[in-house]
């Protein structure tokens, strides 16, 4: 019988594993993305006006909203890789819904925080039962599970499947 050799998903899976380096693109462009997103708050903190109606709590939507896209974005990124690698069986796609899932929940829960703590101010409570507010936190609530569920599953092939 021909046995399979099971590649490791990440050094965190095998720590003995070497990492490999990073290409130095990718270096650079976390270097520009730090410096954009740094100036982009400085800008939205300290140069954007102020509303009239709402005062400085409206500058949370600088957060907020791109926050809220960039989940989306990273949720379709999540899907694409799921389909593709169940189509393909390749570890690259896998790895890719993975983290589309991790990115995309740590900014669907930055997006209900922030929402929040907007929401008090302007409407005098900090959660109303809104089909968009519900909805977000049930999406949220979804990828958490999908994310104990993959960790459950102890061998690779079966998890990659199952997730």
């Amino acid at each position: 019988m021909n046995a399979v050799k099971e590649m490791p998903l990440s050094p965190v899976e095998n720590p003995s594993q070497k990492q490999i380096r990073e290409p130095r693109a990718l270096t650079l462009l976390t270097i520009v993305t730090i410096l954009a997103v740094a100036f982009g708050l400085v800008m939205a903190l300290f140069y954007a006006g102020t509303d009239i109606d709402q005062g400085n709590i409206q500058r949370i939507f600088y957060i907020h909203m791109p926050s809220f896209f960039g989940a989306f974005s990273a949720f379709t990124a999540a899907v694409v890789g799921g389909v593709m690698y169940l189509r393909t069986r390749k570890v690259k796609w896998d790895t890719l819904a993975l983290a589309g899932v991790e990115v995309g929940l740590a900014l669907a829960l930055v997006n209900l925080f922030t929402g929040a703590i907007w929401a008090r101010p302007i409407w005098n409570t900090w959660w109303t039962w809104d089909a968009r507010l519900t909805s977000a936190a049930v999406m949220a609530l979804t990828y958490a599970a999908y994310l104990m569920l993959r960790n459950g599953i102890e061998n690779g092939e079966t998890r990659r499947r199952f997730a």
